[in-house]
């Protein structure tokens, strides 16, 4: 018999405990893997497996305008769900759900009489009491579940923007499709443990997951301005029965779009779904998704381009046409404009002065600005199917090309991309992102997304800004848009008066420095108010020294309180549409409260339907603690009562004083920006001086202390504290 020696023994047997100790560490980490690692996703797929779940759809957020208005809502239906291996008969269910649900039988009965399947949605939209209804029944199988509806407050008002939701109640357009992710909120569900044939385990409970409903969504959309919108394409349909209609306006400072109307266009409760080409119609949003040849309203980009590069001439000749690369361009007036120089012909609207221009620039020049107008490109639009605009390759590009583009066609843009490029014109040269949503908010107001502008570029200057400013009211006011004028809407300068000579100078310069004699410094009791012009409105302060918490609060004793009077008297002499009364908010209080209800009454006997309110800046985006009386009167034979702006739009602006001064930084050389000369005692006092704190409040030292018997000090006059608002503007 072979020996087998000690040492291969060993090794053998340390080889066998080696193994083992190997799959003992592999079955250790396979357990590790599969308990810790994988764990907790093997459990939910083990509980899916041994569970039927029904679901419960979480509430769709609101949708509301920039005051608050509701636009699109929900409210609770119910869903029936039904089981059929727990059915004790089928054709019985489906009879009683037909009955209480009030739909066809034969319908339920074919949705229910399946083989194979867990769960079948039998019905849906079910009304409150039909499901209280089937529930009193007590029927094996049958599942009533909460689910959640969609319902448009306003019907058919801003179709396209706000869009619709499918049956499931996923957004399919508009502000329902782009921020769907948002309103939709979370489903929850209802677990049941079951069977291998998923019929439910005896003695098993029911448990729930509790949906997450979505939050608000807040528009910037004016209620007024988007009714005034689908008047005016309503109106343009019914007089010239186009295939399409649209309107917008924007916000050219912030970007906002303030109104989106367009045809043709359907009531959201009541989609036609049987008509499936006339819903898409219906539901296309053509100002941000079509592009069309802009023409005229093309010329104000070109235009601001000449100003801009220094090309406008003294004066252009206008024949009827131009011969560019032998082809004859006209001018939409086929007879002519003759001579005019560049401030009629933006007035005509003349294509000849618009195709100089362009020829002028080159095309090199003329592509830079359409690029920094943002012709060619998308917006950046928070909707959904927003297009870009078409450009002719800019190598391809010959003379008569360019004469057309000057005066807006052989170009293309969205009309969203348009009116976002003409914005940058009048707003100080920035284009904007433009932007339909406000905010996102949670049920309690919490903020959980705030949108707001964003400066995609910059066009021209402020200079060429103010002055392209001009010429366009021009247009409006004398020449070829004079039926967009709307009377009254300019305010013009047409006389001032004050007794203090420093004050009409400041207000000479800049309001009306071409019209020194229109400003008369003057006292007011000496007045003759019969020799001034005619006016449209009034507006005027009183002075507020008697009435003042300040002050001696003297009212109508004092020497100036009465003085409101002359205000009273202008109101009656020249009856103007509206007019505009400021005063301190101690005016309410003064004598006894007695002064404010004869001013008020005064003022409403001159014929006005009159809206007092206090106002306080800062909630209104003012960096500045100030709280003013604002009396608003309009004319009672308009019919039209003044509504107090709310000040909801501005409540997350940053009114610190510390934001104000440094954001933007103050340019060193902006006028009225010197530096105060201060003597070195009030430097030392500033150094004891506290934020919130004056020289009487600070804990100065004895020889830096005010000594003033019977001093009453305003609080406006503190050191500023930077992370709140101003005290004043001084």
């Amino acid at each position: 018999m072979r020996n087998i020696s000690h040492i291969t023994f060993k090794g053998r047997l340390f080889a066998a405990m080696l193994l083992i100790a190997l799959l003992f560490c592999a079955l250790t980490g396979r357990l590790f893997y599969l308990q810790i690692v994988q764990g907790e996703g093997l459990t939910q797929r083990a509980y899916g497996q041994w569970t039927r779940d029904l679901p419960m759809r979480a509430a769709r957020g609101k949708i509301v305008a920039r005051d608050g208005e509701t636009l699109a809502s929900s409210y609770d239906v119910f869903t029936v769900y039904v089981r059929p291996v727990e059915t004790k008969s089928v054709q019985a269910t489906a009879r009683a759900i037909a009955e209480c649900c009030g739909v066809e039988y034969e319908r339920v009965l074919a949705k229910i009489d399946k083989k194979g399947v867990s769960e079948v949605k039998a019905v849906a939209g079910v009304g409150e009491t039909s499901a209280l209804e089937l529930r009193s029944r007590g029927l094996d199988g049958v599942y009533v579940v909460k689910d959640s509806a969609r319902y448009y407050d306003m019907g058919n008002f801003a179709t396209q923007l706000i869009g619709f939701v499918n049956a499931d109640g996923t957004g399919q357009s508009g502000i329902e499709l782009y921020y769907d992710a948002w309103l939709k909120g979370v489903d929850g569900a209802a677990y049941t443990e079951t069977d291998l044939i998923g019929g439910r385990l005896d003695g098993t409970a029911t448990s729930y997951l509790a949906p997450i409903d979505g939050p608000t969504a807040r528009l910037t959309i004016d209620v007024t301005l988007q009714s005034l919108a689908e008047k005016a394409v309503r109106d343009a349909v019914e007089k010239y029965s186009p295939l399409s209609a649209s309107c917008l306006m924007m916000d050219a400072d912030t970007g906002e779009v303030l109104a989106m109307a367009g045809a043709p266009t359907y009531d959201l409760n009541d989609l036609p779904r049987d008509d499936i080409a006339f819903l898409l119609t219906g539901a296309k949003n053509t100002l941000v998704s079509d592009v069309y040849e802009p023409g005229s309203t093309f010329k104000i980009l070109t235009a601001a381009m000449g100003v801009e590069e220094g090309l406008i001439r003294d004066s252009y000749y206008c024949p009827g046409y131009r011969t560019v690369d032998g082809a004859r361009i006209r001018c939409w007036r086929s007879i002519g404009h003759g001579s005019q120089d560049f401030a009629h012909g933006i007035m005509n609207s003349c294509n000849c002065v618009f195709m100089d221009i362009a020829l002028s620039a080159g095309a090199e020049t003329v592509y830079d600005y359409l690029e920094d107008f943002g012709i060619g490109s998308r917006t950046g639009i928070d909707l959904p199917g927003e297009g870009a605009g078409i450009l002719l390759a800019e190598q391809s590009v010959k003379p008569v090309d360019l004469a057309r583009i000057g005066f807006g066609q052989a170009v293309a843009s969205t009309p969203i991309g348009l009116a976002s490029a003409v914005c940058s014109v009048i707003n100080g040269g920035r284009l904007l992102r433009p932007y339909v949503l406000s905010s996102i908010e949670s049920a309690d107001g919490e903020t959980l997304y705030e949108n707001g502008p964003q400066i995609r570029g910059a066009t021209v200057s402020e200079s060429t800004s103010e002055q392209m400013k001009e010429y366009l009211y021009s247009v409006v006011e004398e020449g070829g848009g004079k039926n967009a004028y709307v009377p009254g809407y300019r305010i013009v300068h047409e006389w001032a008066t004050d007794y203090d000579k420093d004050t009409c100078i400041t207000y000479t310069k800049n309001i009306c420095p071409n019209a020194p004699e229109s400003v008369i410094c003057k006292d007011i009791r000496k007045l003759d108010m019969f020799s001034l012009s005619s006016i449209d409105a009034l507006a005027f302060g009183f002075p507020c020294n008697d009435f003042s918490i300040i002050g001696k609060k003297k009212g109508f004793d004092g020497t100036y309180g009465p003085l409101y009077s002359y205000g009273v008297k202008a109101l009656k002499i020249f009856q103007p549409d509206w007019f505009l009364a400021e005063n301190v908010g101690g005016i309410r209080s003064s004598n006894g409260g007695k002064a404010f209800s004869k001013i008020l009454y005064d003022l409403y006997d001159c014929g006005y339907e009159i809206v007092p309110n206090l106002y306080k800046f800062e909630e209104y985006g003012v960096p500045q603690i100030r709280h003013r009386v604002i009396i608003v009167g309009i004319r009672k034979d308009f019919g039209i009562t003044f509504k107090i702006p709310s000040p909801f739009a501005y409540k997350d602006i940053n009114v610190s004083c510390r934001n104000a001064i440094e954001n933007p930084p103050i340019d060193k050389n902006a006028p009225n920006n010197e530096m105060t000369k201060q003597s070195h005692t009030v430097i030392e006092r500033l150094k004891y001086t506290k934020p919130g704190q004056n020289a009487f409040t600070a804990d100065l030292p004895p020889e830096l202390q005010l000594h003033v018997n019977g001093a009453r000090f305003s609080q406006i006059y503190k050191r500023l504290e930077p992370d709140k608002p101003a005290y004043t503007v001084t």
